[in-house]
């Protein structure tokens, strides 16, 4: 039986995979393999766009190859967090490939899961994991926050309510690194659930920052490259923007306002530079800035720079 079919059957079983194995996904540094042919799209520009290569390299590799798996063998690097995950986890499901097996080195066992929602959920759960506690929500009621050690007692708690509900969805926030993911997948297996589905989530009751009526008119531009391409390509970084807020949020419960920052394209369409021009906090802005710096823009007309000012509008709500 292939890995492949072995995924597929066992669903979402941890470690159903031995040490070792040769993963058919890659990433190390900046560099994207799939089935030991490194891609043209990079780690920096898949965080940045919605770059369709990595659904295309998987595509074709199942059409080459129907029966295996691609997704079933991912491994990431030491210390990734889920905003890399969750883009590749959407690539292949995309994909049509739904069962999901990620590591972060050789000698660690595969943590197996699905992007699938299961068919044999009882009652819908849902456990959301952010950078600092956790949430359980069973039909709708919400326990905690709470921390990760208590996640076993509260798991099992559930299921001494429902004896026969083995699946639960997980959803993680982007900043949330892999080795926290993998502690929860695995507490939630010791409990008794084997049918874990995972997927990215904005916590729950946060504000997001959502550009205002205000805000666009706002924008400034220098250069020439069109507003609504700018516009569109923050829109689609907004929760790199939302990691940022939540994890300020956590030290300034009350925090709102705005951050307004002037940022530079190069010809090539990356940011050179990126400042607050004014900000409401500084974390908040240093922050921001750092992702912008790793956003890929269009390519300007003619070549030329593009100087913009963009402003970030936060509301508590």
């Amino acid at each position: 039986m292939t890995n492949a079919r072995r995924l597929a059957l066992a669903g979402v079983l941890l470690g159903c995979s031995s040490a070792g194995a040769q993963p058919s996904i890659v990433i190390a540094g900046d560099t994207i393999v799939v089935a030991g042919k490194p891609l043209s799209v990079t780690v920096k520009r898949l965080l940045s766009t919605e770059s369709p290569e990595l659904t295309e390299a998987l595509l074709a590799r199942r059409a080459q190859a129907p029966e295996e798996n691609p997704c079933g063998q991912i491994q990431v690097p030491g210390g990734t967090t889920f905003a890399l995950i969750g883009k590749v986890l959407a690539a292949c499901t995309t994909a049509g490939l739904t069962s999901i097996g990620l590591r972060e080195t050789a000698a660690q066992p595969i943590v197996a899961v699905t992007t699938a929602a299961s068919p044999d959920a009882k009652v819908p759960i849902v456990l959301k994991v952010t950078a600092t506690d956790l949430r359980l929500i069973v039909a709708g009621a919400v326990t905690g926050p709470f921390a990760t050690g208590m996640l076993l007692e509260k798991v099992k708690a559930m299921r001494a309510g429902l004896p026969g509900q083995l699946a639960i969805t997980v959803e993680v926030e982007e900043s949330v690194p892999f080795a926290s993911v993998r502690d929860v997948l695995e507490i939630c297996t010791r409990g008794g659930l084997s049918q874990l589905t995972l997927k990215g989530s904005a916590a729950s009751g946060v504000p997001k920052p959502e550009p205002t009526k205000e805000a666009a008119a706002e924008l400034a531009v220098q250069g020439a490259l069109d507003q609504e391409l700018i516009r569109k390509v923050v829109l689609s970084n907004q929760a790199q923007v939302r990691a940022c807020y939540e994890k300020v949020l956590a030290g300034f419960p009350k925090l709102d306002g705005k951050v307004s920052l002037k940022f530079s394209i190069s010809a090539d369409g990356s940011v050179r530079s990126a400042v607050a021009e004014s900000t409401s906090n500084l974390e908040l802005s240093g922050c921001i800035s750092d992702r912008v710096k790793t956003w890929v823009f269009p390519k300007p007309r003619e070549g030329g720079v593009v100087v913009v000012t963009y402003p970030f509008t936060f509301t508590l709500k």
